[in-house]
C-alpha cells in the first residue's frame, strides 16, 4: 500500500446524500448508480484476477491456459471500469477516459480495495469506534482500514497513524494511494492529521465525510514532508 505523500493544509470538500441540500434526491439516485457500478466491477476485478494476476499486462494471454477466457475476462473488466469512471465523470465534471486510464492502472488487487470503498458511496457517515469500519458505516480511517482489509491489509483505525503506517511516496499520487489533510476537529499527531481518502485520479477522492461520496482533491496549498 501506498501513501501519498501530500499533506494538504485543509480539509477537502466533499458533499453526500447524507447532507441535506437542494439536490439530495438526484444526488442519492446518482449515489446509488455509482455504487451499483463499482459492486458490477468487483466482480469482474475477481475474476480477471483469478485468470491473469495483480496486473493486467504482467503475463501475455497467449501464455495463459485459457486465453480465451482470460481475454474476455480483461475485456469485461475494462468495460465496467469504462462504465464506472463515465458515472463519476458525469457528476464531476472531470474526463471519464483519464479517469477510467487511472482506475485501470491500479493494478488488480488495488483496484479491488478501490472499487470496495466506491462501492460503500452512499453509506452513512459515524464516528461511533464500534460501527465506524463498516460495512454500512464509516468515518474516514474506518472506510480505508475496512477497503485495505477486503484484500487482507491490516490499517489501524486512525488517519494518522495510518499514515505512518505505508509506503510513503514523492511523487504525484497515483489512484489507489491515500492521501492525507490536516486540520480539523480530528486532527491528531505532530502533523496535525485529520482527514484521510483514497484518491482516484483526476484529482478526486472517495472519502467518508459526513457520508461516503466521491469528491474533489481541493486545498490552498499542500506541503511535501
Amino acid at each position: 500500500m501506498r501513501v501519498a505523500r501530500w499533506i494538504l493544509v485543509f480539509l477537502a470538500t466533499a458533499t453526500s446524500a447524507a447532507v441535506v441540500h437542494p439536490a439530495a434526491a438526484s444526488a442519492t439516485a446518482n449515489h446509488d448508480r455509482i455504487a451499483a457500478a463499482a459492486d458490477a466491477a468487483l466482480q469482474t476485478n475477481g475474476l480477471a484476477f483469478l485468470l491473469v494476476g495483480d496486473r493486467l499486462n504482467d503475463v501475455p494471454i497467449n501464455q495463459i491456459g485459457d486465453a480465451k477466457r482470460a481475454h474476455s475476462a480483461i475485456a469485461a473488466y475494462e468495460s465496467s471500469i469504462a462504465d464506472l469512471a463515465a458515472l463519476i465523470a458525469d457528476r464531476s465534471g472531470s474526463d471519464s477516459a483519464l479517469l477510467r486510464d487511472d482506475l485501470l492502472g491500479m493494478g488488480l488487487i488495488t483496484g479491488h480495495a478501490v472499487l470496495s470503498a466506491i462501492s460503500r458511496v452512499g453509506s452513512q457517515f459515524t464516528v461511533d469506534p464500534a460501527r465506524s469500519s463498516g460495512p454500512t458505516e464509516f468515518d474516514c480511517s474506518g472506510l480505508t482500514l475496512w477497503s485495505w482489509w477486503t484484500v487482507g491489509v491490516s490499517l489501524p483505525h486512525k488517519a494518522a497513524m495510518q499514515y505512518e503506517a505505508g509506503e510513503t511516496v514523492g511523487a504525484e499520487p497515483r489512484a489507489g494511494d491515500l492521501v492525507f489533510f490536516t486540520g480539523g476537529p480530528t486532527a491528531y499527531g505532530p502533523l496535525g492529521i485529520g482527514h484521510v481518502g483514497i484518491y482516484l485520479g483526476q484529482g478526486l477522492m472517495v472519502n467518508a465525510r459526513d457520508g461516503v461520496d466521491r469528491g474533489p482533491v481541493r486545498a490552498d496549498e499542500h506541503d511535501r514532508h
